[in-house]
């Protein structure tokens, strides 16, 4: 039986490539510190990517880590490429000694605004306390947008491994039924439940999974116990 074992260099190569490009083009080749690149998984992380300064070890030094997680891996090159650009503004602001967000990490500050449009990156406040967002290239910057469209022609065609996004979650059979009381008394359950009556308001709560309306009834007694109000 032949098989056929593919490998993240290709996918590697390219993200490589494109930093070099981007470097050159847009940050007049002033990345010079040491840095990694990786295609982790996302963990449960919702974003696209990450960088960390001096996550790696070596005799030589602590490069940084620039990540593109696997799971983004499946939009268009371009999308792909931008990620990487917003990464890269991370690097520049460390390599400069910059903090570019929040002490927790979770909001982007005006420093990273300031650096990310200067690279071509349409900024956006999010609101009072909240720091800034980015959304695509800037249409104004048209050098950025060229060289993007450079960048994803030249390599495009070496971009041909995308990790497919993760099927859908299933839905939860956590149901919840309730009575007419006021609140509502509520049984909670993931399981098929014996309608009942609640001995409050009377109600009867049910039929569920194919139970007769008149099969199993009881005053707040089956599988759940249910608890009289007033």
């Amino acid at each position: 039986m032949n098989g056929r074992t593919a490998s993240l260099r290709p996918v590697l190569r390219v993200l490589v490539r494109a930093h070099r490009m981007l470097n050159d083009a847009l940050f007049a080749g002033t990345l010079g510190g040491d840095v990694v690149l990786t295609t982790p998984p996302c963990g449960r992380s919702t974003r696209a990517g990450a960088y960390r300064a001096g996550a790696w070890q070596r005799a030589a030094g602590a490069p940084a880590e620039v990540a593109i997680f696997a799971e983004g891996l499946h939009r268009a090159l371009r999308e792909v490429l931008l990620t990487l650009l917003q990464m890269m503004v991370h690097q520049a602001n460390a390599e400069a000694g910059v903090r570019d967000s929040s002490r927790s990490g979770t909001y982007l500050n005006r420093r990273y605004a300031e650096a990310a449009h200067l690279a071509g990156l349409c900024v956006f406040r999010l609101g009072e306390g909240k720091g800034w967002g980015v959304e695509g290239l800037d249409p104004a910057h048209a050098w950025a947008n060229a060289v993007l469209e450079v960048a994803t022609s030249i390599l495009g065609a070496e971009f041909d491994l995308v990790r497919l996004p993760p099927p859908p979650a299933k839905p939860s059979r956590v149901r919840v039924f309730g009575c007419a009381c006021d609140p509502p008394v509520e049984v909670r359950s993931g399981r098929a439940l014996l309608p009942w009556r609640c001995v409050a308001c009377g109600e009867l709560v049910g039929p569920v999974d194919g139970v007769g309306a008149d099969e199993g009834v009881g005053e707040g007694q089956g599988r759940v116990a249910v608890a009289a109000q007033g």
